[in-house]
C-alpha cells in the first residue's frame, strides 16, 4: 500500500525536511499526491531528483508522482521534464574530496619515535 504525501507540502519544504521521505519514496511506501497543483517549478524537479541514487532513471523518478492526481497540464509538464532530462540530464553535484597526504604512516617508525620520546622523558626525571 502506498501512502500519499501532498506535493503542496514538498514544494514548501526545505532540503532537510525532504530528506527523510526519500527512502520511503524509493521503497514505494509513499507516493506524491499532486492534487490542486497546476505546475511544478523545473528547478524544484531538478533539485528533488538529485536526492535520489545516481543509478535511478528519470523514468523511475516520474513514477513517484501519482499521475491520476495530476491534471493534464501537470502531466504534460512532467513528460516535458522527462524528455529534457533524456536530452540534457541533470548533472549530479560534485562533492569535493579533501586532498589526502601523499605521506604514508610507517607504524614501525612511529613506534621507534614513541620509544625514543619515552626514553628522553624518563631520563629527564
Amino acid at each position: 500500500m502506498q501512502f500519499p504525501i501532498p506535493l503542496t507540502n514538498l514544494l514548501q519544504a526545505n532540503a532537510e525536511a525532504i530528506a527523510p521521505i526519500i527512502q520511503p519514496l524509493i521503497q514505494g511506501t509513499l507516493i506524491i499526491d499532486c492534487t490542486n497543483i497546476e505546475d511544478i517549478p523545473n528547478d524544484f524537479l531538478d533539485q528533488f531528483y538529485r536526492n535520489f541514487p545516481n543509478d535511478w532513471t528519470t523514468e523511475q523518478f516520474i513514477t513517484l508522482f501519482n499521475r491520476d492526481t495530476c491534471g493534464d497540464r501537470l502531466n504534460q509538464q512532467l513528460e516535458n521534464w522527462l524528455i529534457s532530462q533524456i536530452t540534457q540530464p541533470v548533472i549530479p553535484e560534485v562533492v569535493e574530496q579533501k586532498e589526502t597526504s601523499e605521506a604514508t604512516l610507517d607504524i614501525f617508525n612511529l613506534r621507534d619515535e614513541i620509544i625514543s620520546d619515552y626514553r628522553s622523558y624518563s631520563t629527564l626525571r
